[in-house]
């Protein structure tokens, strides 16, 4: 099935003359984690997923007989998209992207010509989901819309403004004090948030509204003053908006952004100031932070208590029944909406823990096919360095010593320097 599908977009692409199709597993407002709708780099004789550790031995197992090489990123000797792209055709390809799911700084990154294709899934994917529509509900944080709306345009009035496009879900939800369940484990509301110095104009409406929650939300918004119109109606914006536009191009998709250039309008890039903003935390909050770990952490031990007596007894227990039986309890506590991701377990052969801290010489570290490894307690242990990775100057003053933590993945050691 997945080998017919990337033929089906290699013949695509020949038709079209592309000479690379660039898929992301993101959705038109940049999310970590997308609804089922927006869930590889194919080349005409190439198809490659970029991925990083946490999914290395699951896409090695996934990957097998499907033609798609695994492209390991977070690692020293990383290859990223737009490198790879680079050492392939040299800056002179054409690279389709679906420029709804792409960000706009993203795809600026990437070399050779660079063209939008919205939805282009929609060719090869027959049962696509429509964008979701779930109940939204309101929210009181301790800082109430009217204060929020009044920060944001005293921002605009800073940037010299008209208006500011927030395409991030968790920025729209703070600023609007709403929740709902378009995305599985993130209560967030699929939209994009219009604020003027005039107007709020909260592109949200999919389908009709039918549940009485979100009916009731939307009567107390309009009453504040916000405009409810189609989700799709934002595509209208680069022919409507007269004046200076603040957007953040990490979170803009490509689509809108290149619309909203192409029209003329002004735009003015810079980091959205609503996440900063939302990080610090007021007593409301804070004592809702404080409450949910007491009631997770009630549940935790009860987990382990329940963990420890059924192993005690014999009962076999796999990594489904423990997160099943983890997810209970949760929901058992009282004020309980629902998990913040999937339970993440593992044992045997799909394990990582940490097995010791070291502190070692750095004479101890030795160079094998130009790697770093050291020699420690009978094994040969290649090590990372932190610093590298996350491309940030090493703090360590004392080099005579190194701090390593060695962990362990199935079978396979790593020594993670922490510098």
């Amino acid at each position: 099935m997945i080998t017919e599908r990337i033929e089906l977009l290699r013949t695509l692409m020949r038709a079209k003359g592309w000479d690379a199709v660039v898929v992301t597993g993101s959705d038109p407002h940049a999310s970590e984690y997308p609804a089922e709708r927006w869930k590889l780099v194919v080349t005409l004789d190439h198809a490659g997923l970029w991925t990083d550790t946490r999914y290395f031995i699951q896409a090695e197992q996934q990957l097998a007989g499907t033609g798609i090489a695994l492209h390991k990123t977070r690692v020293p000797e990383q290859v990223l998209i737009p490198e790879w792209l680079e050492q392939q055709f040299g800056g002179e390809g054409l690279i389709a992207v679906d420029g709804l799911c792409v960000g706009a700084d993203f795809a600026q990154s990437l070399p050779g010509t660079v063209i939008s294709v919205p939805d282009l899934l929609d060719r090869f994917w027959q049962d696509r989901p429509d964008v979701p529509q779930t109940p939204v509900f309101t929210v009181d944080p301790g800082e109430s819309r009217a204060q929020k709306m009044e920060w944001i345009r005293g921002f605009l009035q800073e940037q010299d403004c008209a208006g500011i496009l927030l395409t991030a879900l968790d920025e729209i939800a703070w600023m609007l004090n709403v929740r709902a369940w378009d995305i599985e484990y993130n209560p967030l509301v699929i939209s994009y948030l219009l604020i003027t110095r005039n107007d709020i104009c909260w592109y949200v409406l999919k389908q009709e509204v039918e549940d009485p929650e979100s009916r009731a939300t939307f009567d107390i918004l309009t009453s504040d003053g916000v405009r409810l119109l189609p989700y799709g109606d934002v595509n209208y914006l680069a022919s409507e908006f007269s004046g200076r536009l603040f957007v953040d191009a990490a979170t803009l998709n490509y689509q809108l952004y290149s619309a909203l250039v192409a029209a003329g309008v002004a735009l003015e890039e810079g980091t959205s100031p609503v996440g900063a903003r939302k990080a610090v935390k007021n007593a409301r909050e804070i004592a809702g932070m404080r409450e949910a770990h007491l009631q997770d952490g009630l549940a935790m031990e009860r987990f382990l208590y329940w963990l420890e007596r059924s192993v005690e007894a014999g009962r076999e227990i796999t990594e489904w029944d423990a997160a099943v039986k983890l997810g209970g309890l949760r929901a058992d506590q009282p004020g309980y909406l629902g998990d913040s991701f999937e339970t993440i377990s593992a044992f045997g052969p799909s394990e990582t823990a940490f097995q010791t801290i070291e502190d070692i010489p750095v004479s101890d570290v030795s160079l094998v096919e130009n790697k770093e490894v050291i020699q420690l307690r009978g094994s040969v242990i290649p090590i990372i360095r932190l610093s590298e990775i996350l491309d940030v100057a090493s703090l360590k003053e004392d080099n005579s010593n190194i701090t390593i933590v060695v962990v362990k993945k199935g079978d396979s050691l790593a020594g993670l320097v922490v510098d």
